[in-house]
């Protein structure tokens, strides 16, 4: 099985994705992600033979979601 990853650019009025990944009282990791809605966007899946094969890629479409979105 080859190493895959899924780039997601969500578009729309609010073209955030987040997640509130926190501590609650007792020290349990707790995760929100209610604010994490995704209506409008795309998905976009690269593959590679090695884990390492994809950081390459990844990293050149990172840094164009985050210059041109």
């Amino acid at each position: 099985m080859k190493p895959e990853i899924t780039l997601i650019k969500k578009s729309g009025p609010n073209p955030v994705m987040s997640k509130r990944i926190f501590l609650d009282a007792q020290g349990k990791v707790c995760s929100d992600g209610s604010q994490c809605l995704m209506a409008q966007g795309t998905a976009t899946r690269a593959a590679a033979e090695t884990a390492a094969d994809l950081a390459p890629s990844t990293i050149k479409d990172m840094k164009g979601l985050l210059h041109n979105g």
